[in-house]
């Protein structure tokens, strides 16, 4: 018989794929433990609804992270260093910024630029824009905490209105990190390439 699956089942399929399996497996097990449902006409063609606003979703989202990185590219100077770590998610990488009043003023200026261009894309699914900043190395004296520690600031933004900015602080944030091991290996080659020293870092 013919199911769908709505989770992954190892050695059988992923989420959302229609499979051919023997009817004792699908009514003895995958359907009564919630891994499948049955392909009936009206399932197929809900699924079917579902991939079809997924994927405008996804094409939407990708959209909105290249106005994203477009805005944030022209905001940046010739030494800064801009990674993506997620799907709306940027890291911005400032040499030579130790005063926090002078962050302060360039992280105002990274959100004002960022949100011109959301108003300007009227259509854009993006709403507000959040900056965690971590400094080299009071906040971390490693690539790994500085990413860390920034997005803890991060977050401390989006949990209080968004459309704003938040340093790092040891007694506000609460760990959250996104950063991946590779994407930490990956973006540490990227630095000692391009610039063996750092000062300020904006997760976006």
């Amino acid at each position: 018989m013919e199911i769908i699956l709505k989770q992954d089942v190892n050695k059988l399929g992923y989420k959302d794929e229609i499979v051919k399996v023997k009817d004792g497996y699908a009514n003895n097990y995958l359907i009564p433990q919630g891994y499948a449902m049955v392909a009936t006409p009206s399932n197929k063609k809900i699924l079917a609804e579902n991939l079809k606003q997924r994927a405008f979703k996804e094409a939407k989202i990708k959209q909105d992270a290249e106005a994203f990185a477009e805005a944030l590219k022209n905001f940046a100077c010739d030494d800064d260093i801009i990674c993506r770590v997620g799907a709306d998610e940027f890291i911005l990488y400032r040499k030579a910024l130790n005063d926090r009043s002078e962050i302060a003023l360039v992280a105002k200026d990274l959100v004002r630029c960022i949100s011109s261009k959301i108003r300007e894309n009227r259509q854009s699914s993006m709403s507000s824009v959040s900056v965690g900043i971590g400094i080299y190395p009071q906040d971390g004296n490693t690539y790994e905490m500085l990413f860390s520690n920034a997005d803890k600031a991060l977050y401390h933004v989006k949990k209080n209105g968004k459309n704003g900015y938040s340093f790092y602080s040891d007694d506000e944030q609460e760990s959250k990190g996104i950063v991946t091991a590779t994407d930490i290996d990956h973006i540490r080659q990227m630095i000692e390439g391009k610039a063996g020293d750092f000062s300020g870092v904006f997760n976006v």
